[in-house]
Parts: C-alpha cells; structure tokens; sequence
C-alpha cells in the first residue's frame, strides 16, 4: 500500500467519524437551546442562546470542512489508483476551496467568498481545479491583499471557468493588476449579465471546456 492511498483511506474514515462528532454536538447544542427558550427565568436565557447558536454556527462551518476534506481523500485515492477523474461540479470546488483557503487569506488580510450557483460539471480533476484557484490567491496576495475576492462557477464563450470579482478593499487597484496575467479581465455589456451586486473588477478564470454529456 503506498502512503498516497494510505492517507486516503485514514482521511475518509476520519471524516466520517468527524461528522458523526459534528451530528452529536448539533443535536445537543439544538436541543438544549429549545429546553432553554421553554425556561423563561433561565439566569443570563438571552446570553446561553446565542452561545449555543454560535456553536450550530461553527458545526455548520466544520461539517464544510468535513465536505472538503472528503474531498481531498477522494481526489487522492483516484491519483493514486491512476482512474482519470471524469470531472467535478465546479461550483460545488469553489465553494469548499472557500471554506479551506479562508485561513491563507485572512494571513493576507483577505476574504473569500463563494457566490451559490447552478452545478457546473467540467471535465477538469478536482487537484486541477484547486491548484489554479490558489495560483490566483497567492497572486493576490503577493499584492497586499486587504480585499475580498469573490468567486462563482460560470461558462463565458462555452468555457467553464470561475468568475472572480474583486470586491473594493484598501488595495483593489493593486490585487486587480497582480490579476491582469493570470485572468481574463471581464468588461462593458458582459457584466450585465452577472445575477449578484458588482462592486469591483471582474475577472474570469478559464478552465475547461463545457462538458456536453
């Protein structure tokens, strides 16, 4: 067995149990928060809730990264195995890419932020995918951060590709430049066509083309 699949096998199963963890501590933080609202004259009710609502918060955060550390295990067992990866939901990657870089970015002073949009099947590898979204981190990065990027899965001239929007931050003008080499700078009538609120440059990604089958 080699240390590739190894590490798969263990991540797999440490996810599961992982989520089984986050399942426990949902439903008794839940529970406890309905016994506490039946309890008018609880001392400090109002303070209890909110404690426990942040912990459904950080449950809901942690079974994310349970998503994409799964994931990852996945992606890895298939490498190993040497099956050619028919493709992944593009918007489903973007979004746990979020969840797992948001540490990377807040190191720069960033965010990151997923738009929810329809699935986006690309005949692209998941490793492929994250390894070109974390190429257009580090190069906003390089540039000093302090904004927040947005991204969304989305097809532009029948490629599937992400759509990074730079939303206005201390250092939008530097990011979108660091940008400029590595996306396609998206500008005039194309970005009417956008569903969320523009606040600052928008750029595309171009990945793969759009799978047909």
């Amino acid at each position: 067995m080699s240390d590739t699949t190894c590490l798969a096998r263990l991540l797999s199963s440490a996810v599961h149990d992982l989520r089984n963890v986050l399942a426990v501590v949902r439903e008794s933080s839940g529970l406890t928060a309905d016994l506490l609202r039946l309890q008018e004259d609880v001392r400090k009710r109002d303070r209890m809730l909110a404690a426990l609502s942040e912990v459904q918060a950080q449950v809901a955060r942690g079974a994310l990264l349970a998503s994409a550390m799964d994931l990852l295990a996945q992606a890895g067992s298939a490498a190993e195995e040497g099956t050619e990866e028919e493709g992944c939901d593009l918007n489903q990657v973007c979004q746990l890419f979020c969840c797992m870089a948001q540490r990377l970015a807040r190191a720069s002073v960033m965010r990151l932020e997923h738009v929810a949009k329809d699935d986006q099947d690309i005949a692209l590898g998941v490793p492929a995918v994250l390894a070109a979204l974390l190429k257009v981190l580090d190069a906003a990065a390089g540039a000093g951060g302090r904004v927040t990027l947005r991204l969304s899965a989305a097809v532009r001239h029948k490629q599937a590709g992400v759509i990074v929007e730079i939303v206005d931050g201390d250092n939008a003008e530097a990011v979108s430049a660091a940008l400029e080499p590595l996306l396609v700078r998206i500008s005039g009538g194309l970005q009417k066509l956008l569903v969320w609120r523009r606040q600052g440059p928008l750029f595309f990604l171009p990945l793969a083309e759009e799978r047909t089958s």
